[in-house]
């Protein structure tokens, strides 16, 4: 997400890529209070689908979720 986000001058990349890395966070550091955007929570499939498209229309197509 990062490398999109740059390559392409993406916000919205780097947006998501915060909230997977923030979502990490608040789990690694056990505070879930912190707040959370469910983008790396494999229960939402929704929004893993969402994140997963994304990439795999913004790369050469060898991204998988």
């Amino acid at each position: 997400m990062v490398e999109i986000g740059v390559k392409n001058h993406d916000i919205q990349a780097l947006l998501l890529a915060h909230r997977i890395v923030h979502d990490v966070d608040a789990f690694v550091i056990n505070r879930p209070s912190e707040g959370e955007y469910g983008a790396a929570r494999s229960a939402d499939k929704a929004k893993l689908e969402e994140i997963a498209a994304y990439i795999e229309k913004n790369t050469d197509g060898t991204a998988r979720p």
